[in-house]
């Protein structure tokens, strides 16, 4: 399986499956998975059938260390993704509270979700998937924090 390749035990801290079954992930700390050493802002995706990885994102593009900790590859190649603390990708300067959009085509980056006001507290978004059919507002978040009652008091507002 996965775990069999790694050269030690890692957190992978966000993950995403493509349409083709590969996954695209991130982990907590600088890792090897195969013969690819990389660090915890890159996206590496996994072939499963070959078992080989290869860098999917360069986390270069940050300008500084970061550890991506939620990530979603749309259908269109764009890339969703949070990280553990405040960051800029493409000039743009977001929080930990927040989901950005990554188009590797344009280079641009766009706030897909600001977590300042809609959260009451200053939350760190560790995980995201996107419905496959693109419905206006329709992110679903698993949040730290925000369980079940959590889900449960937003849908009563």
């Amino acid at each position: 399986g996965l775990g069999d390749v790694y050269k030690r035990q890692e957190d992978i801290d966000a993950l995403s499956i493509l349409d083709n079954g590969n996954l695209v992930l991130s982990t907590d700390n600088d890792a090897q998975l195969g013969n690819l050493s990389f660090s915890e802002g890159d996206l590496v995706e996994y072939d499963i059938s070959s078992k080989t990885a290869s860098l999917f994102f360069d986390g270069s593009l940050f300008g500084e260390e970061m550890n991506i900790d939620a990530v979603n590859v749309n259908a269109d190649g764009t890339i969703v993704l949070s990280t553990a603390t405040e960051a800029v990708l493409a000039g743009l300067t977001f929080d930990e509270d927040d989901l950005i959009s990554y188009d590797p085509a344009t280079g641009m980056a766009t706030h897909l979700f600001d977590g300042e006001g809609n959260f009451s507290l200053h939350e760190n978004i560790d995980a995201v998937s996107m419905s496959p059919v693109p419905l206006p507002g329709a992110i679903w978040l698993v949040v730290t924090g925000l369980g079940l009652s959590g889900f449960q008091k937003m849908r009563k507002k």
